[in-house]
């Protein structure tokens, strides 16, 4: 795997915003040192099991415990009875709307759904504990999918009726601007529920003190978590404690309270610390990305100008919402995407089912509807006969555009970006039996969290050392790195002499939380206006120290001296000390806001969007319908890159990412239970699945603004490797992953249907 250092920055010096820095704790990460909560232990630790409902929809009759309650080295069992008591009783948690209960109490909604917990000595006590739990359900009628949730009485799913939403959009007279149009295709997608199979599963550490609860949890937002918990368990937020460690990945799956609400309760019942951790499995039931079913039509004219869009998507939310009402907003706007439609009828909704709780994972929403879109350009550039690259040069929106869900576009990346990645065919075609290749494009651009706040403390001590206390949670991408970077150049003191904070809401600053590629930019900004502050705090100190103007002084390296080089001026740990203080320290908190248009003033939903371009070759055996990647280029807007070689990392899993979801991804259900739900089973992508070449280009500018890149690319991978296959093959897919099967049944398809418009009748 080759990458290229297209638009890198100039070398700089170790630790300084643009270098390649090694990864702070690199060296525990390999020796194995580095802290996880399922390697936690307490002295009197339990283990916690949990018996999951084996039907999708039914009525629980009975719960008996007994049996589990009398094996050697059980220590507690709670069941619906304990959930049914104040204050749970009245009380249920969930990220946008509280609807989930901590466990099913009258009914269950889905297979896998928490019906007791068992907390025992060790963790085969607890399982021989589960199979000895009585259980009486009644069968109900169940949806377990899209189609079959739209055509259920709500009632019977959820007590609030079935539908979500809907998120309407329309502009103009979409059926006058379709009946004047010279082309127009109306396709229909199909998008299937995926996993984010972060490597450590999730993982939770609940323990009772005389000060409240004190939680260890592998979770991406310790303060939702925290505010859930104490909301759930009538405290006073500062009497929950959420203390996040390492996390062995992340991608929105480990985002807000899951399993912490179980492992706090059954920890209340057995008066000892309870260690929940997941088994592959149970991630499969607990979480999952959205599927979602997608129509669109389009009109348009000869020279490839898009007059019209009608578009409806429909996502399936599980038992209950989770993130689903936001997952609308970015599924309506990402209908039309990144480029310039005239007429719009745009339609976002959600539906309950009696499947898993669907959540966020890496670029919820925007991912699964840029598929789509970016796969039906191409058949409208097809049924044109325009090349598919050229189609969306002609159709991006331009800088001052308005946004399609209002407020300014801001600067567009976009043709930039396109024209980074456009590859042209190969001269000489692939003439081998059975071979053929085809290129494919995509392009995304999506907003971030806003508006959404971020709050750090930079401190220094008498030994000069700089802390900076924030609640960005490490995952494995880097942020404590890239995060230490600006801090060190914010201090102008080397890297090896900052230390970067785990969170902890006893002793961290709020945070939103890791999500939404904002992590960088909003935590950056508060360090660097802490850091600001502090360095106020030491030039007063140190101008009346040398008794010098303030005005005169600069700090660098870690010592404060006067401009003019008189003096080799004071250590800043000097200083500290001097001042009679242990440390000093700034806080700041920042909020990023939206985007307002300069003339009207109305805003937008997004400091930025963040935006990329994805063009992928490839070849497919027409016997077998395997396809193999041949080159992937990727271009991402990155405004300012902090640390190259993590840029391209992250990049890099955006695009294993997508060929997974493009491939071979896909959760599959029969009368509503989990077929796959192991990596023997679920397949995702390995060293062998990459592309030999992987470009990345992460392009900068001049504003110096720090762009997300941690979920940009993803969506664009996934349209533009199967726009590659579906033109080596001449035939449309309208179905991920693609699969061999459906390589065949498409090129079948294909063959039929021009045999019916009296073409060839040989394989596509």
């Amino acid at each position: 795997m080759t990458v290229a250092d297209a638009g890198r920055p100039t070398p700089q010096p170790a630790g300084s915003v643009g270098s390649r820095a090694l990864v702070t704790d690199a060296r525990d990460r390999v020796t194995g040192r580095v802290p996880y909560v399922s390697n936690e232990r307490r002295p009197d630790m339990l283990y916690g099991a949990i018996l999951r409902s084996t039907m999708p929809h039914a009525r629980i009759l009975r719960v008996d415990p007994a049996g589990a309650l009398a094996l050697p080295g059980v220590v507690a069992v709670i069941t619906g009875r304990d959930v049914s008591r104040e204050p749970l009783a009245s009380r249920r948690h969930g990220t946008q709307v509280r609807d989930a209960p901590v466990l099913a109490t009258d009914r269950v909604r889905y297979v896998g759904e928490p019906i007791a917990a068992v907390a025992a000595v060790d963790l085969d006590t607890a399982h021989a504990a589960l199979r000895r739990i009585t259980v009486e359900l009644e069968p109900l009628g169940a949806a377990l999918s899209v189609e079959q949730a739209l055509a259920t009485d709500g009632a019977l799913i959820h007590p609030d009726g079935n539908l979500i939403g809907p998120q309407t959009l329309s502009v103009g007279d979409v059926e006058q601007a379709l009946a004047s149009a010279d082309v127009v295709v109306a396709e229909t997608f199909h998008i299937p529920a995926v996993q984010g199979v972060p490597r450590e599963t999730h993982a939770v550490l609940a323990e009772w003190t005389p000060d409240g609860i004190t939680v260890h949890s592998s979770t991406q937002t310790p303060f939702h978590v925290r505010r859930e918990l104490a909301y759930l368990f009538d405290l006073p937020v500062e009497r929950v404690r959420v203390v996040t460690l390492m996390l062995g990945g992340g991608f929105g799956a480990k985002a807000y309270a899951r399993i912490e609400p179980l492992a706090v309760l059954l920890g209340f019942h057995a008066h000892r610390p309870v260690k929940f951790v997941l088994s592959r499995s149970e991630e499969f039931v607990t979480i999952q990305r959205q599927p979602a079913v997608i129509t669109m039509t389009t009109g348009a004219r000869r020279d490839g100008r898009i007059l019209a869009l009608r578009a409806e998507c429909t996502f399936l939310a599980g038992a209950y919402l989770d993130n689903t009402t936001r997952i609308l907003r970015h599924g309506l706007y990402n209908l039309v995407g990144p480029y310039r439609v005239e007429t719009l009828d745009l339609l976002a909704r959600g539906v309950y089912a009696n499947t898993p709780p669907c959540g966020p994972l890496r670029a919820p929403g925007t991912a699964q509807v840029t598929w789509a879109r970016e796969a039906h350009l191409d058949a409208v550039a097809d049924r044109l006969g325009i090349d598919p690259y050229e189609l969306r040069c002609r159709n991006l929106l331009g800088a001052g555009d308005r946004f399609v869900l209002g407020g300014p576009m801001g600067p567009v990346h976009l043709p930039d970006l396109l024209a980074a990645v456009r590859q042209e065919p190969p001269a000489q075609p692939d003439m081998r039996p059975n071979r053929r290749q085809g290129i494919g494009y995509g392009v995304t651009f999506k907003t971030t969290q806003t508006p959404s706040e971020a709050e750090a403390v930079v401190a220094v001590d008498a030994s000069g050392r700089v802390t900076v206390l924030m609640s960005t949670v490490e995952m494995g991408q880097g942020a404590r790195t890239a995060l230490g970077q600006i801090a060190a150049d914010a201090m102008t003191v080397p890297l090896d002499r900052v230390d970067m904070s785990m969170p902890d809401t006893d002793r961290t600053p709020p945070d939103a939380g890791t999500v939404s590629s904002r992590s960088t930019f909003s935590m950056g900004t508060a360090i660097v206006r802490a850091a600001t502050l502090l360095r106020s705090k030491l030039l007063d100190l140190a101008a009346v120290r040398l008794e010098i103007s303030r005005d005169d002084l600069a700090i660098e390296e870690g010592r404060v001296r006067p401009v003019d080089g008189s003096s080799a001026g004071l250590d800043i740990g000097d200083l500290v000390q001097e001042s009679g203080h242990e440390r000093l320290a700034a806080s700041t908190a920042f909020t990023n806001e939206p985007m307002a248009d300069p003339v009207s003033g109305e805003t937008g939903v997004s400091t930025h969007h963040h935006q990329a371009a994805v063009s992928v070759p490839v070849e497919v055996d027409l016997e077998t319908g395997a396809v193999r990647v041949l080159e992937v280029r990727a271009a991402t807007h990155a405004g300012v890159v902090i640390n190259p070689t993590l840029a391209e990392l992250q990049t890099e899993g955006s695009i294993a990412f997508g060929i997974g979801q493009a491939l071979m991804e896909e959760i599959l259900f029969e009368e509503g239970q989990v077929q796959n739900p192991s990596l023997a089973d679920y397949l995702i992508p390995s060293t062998l699945d990459m592309p030999v070449r992987l470009i990345v280009d992460l392009q900068e500018d001049h504003t110096r603004e720090i762009h997300g890149v941690g979920e940009t690319p993803l969506p664009a991978a996934v349209p533009a490797l199967t726009n590659a296959v579906a033109q080596a093959i001449g035939a449309r897919l309208h179905a991920i992953p693609i699969t061999p099967e459906r390589v065949f049944r498409a090129r079948q398809a294909a063959a039929v249907a021009r045999r019916g418009q009296g073409g060839p009748a040989g394989s596509a």
